[in-house]
C-alpha cells in the first residue's frame, strides 16, 4: 500500500511540474512602456464596472509547448472588427480590446494568421459589444416579390 501511495504522490507530482512548465512563461504578462505599433484582440466582453487599469486581464500567449498558439493579434481595428464580422462573432459579448504590446515585437506567423508570442494585459477597450455590426453590416434586401 506505501508503495502505490508513493507511486501516486510521485506522479502526481511530475504532471503537476510538466503543467507548471507548459504554462509558467505565460502567467507572466508583458506591459511596454512605450508602443509604436498597437495590438489589439477579441474577446469576450467585460462588465463595464470592471476598471482596467487596476485589474490586470491577462490575454495569453503561446502554452503547452505550442499547443496553444496564443490569442489572435491584430495590428489594426477594422482588421479586428472583420475577424468578429467574418466569424459571426460580432454580437453582444464581445469586443475589441487594445493590448499592452508592440505588434512588430510581440506577434509571430501561425498558420498565416498573427498571434501573440507573449501574454499581454488588457489596455483598453476599443469597441463595445455589438456597436460596429449595426454600422458596418451591408442594407438587408427588401422581403417579398
Amino acid at each position: 500500500m506505501l508503495r502505490i501511495t508513493l507511486a501516486v504522490t510521485i506522479s502526481l507530482g511530475i504532471l503537476a511540474l510538466i503543467a507548471w512548465l507548459g504554462v509558467r512563461e505565460t502567467l507572466t504578462p508583458l506591459e511596454r512602456d512605450h508602443v509604436e505599433n498597437p495590438i489589439y484582440a477579441v474577446g469576450e466582453a467585460i462588465d463595464p464596472s470592471v476598471d482596467l487599469e487596476t485589474s490586470k486581464i491577462i490575454i495569453f500567449g503561446p502554452a503547452f509547448w505550442g499547443q496553444y498558439p496564443g490569442a489572435r493579434a491584430f495590428s489594426t481595428i477594422a482588421g479586428a472588427e472583420r475577424y468578429l464580422i467574418e466569424n459571426n462573432k460580432a454580437i453582444d459579448g464581445w469586443a475589441i480590446y487594445q493590448l499592452s504590446g508592440d505588434f512588430a515585437l510581440d506577434t509571430y506567423l501561425e498558420n498565416g494568421h498573427p498571434h501573440l508570442n507573449k501574454s499581454l494585459v488588457v489596455v483598453r477597450l476599443v469597441k463595445k459589444p455589438g456597436i460596429f455590426r449595426k454600422q458596418d453590416a451591408p442594407p438587408m434586401a427588401p422581403a417579398g416579390p
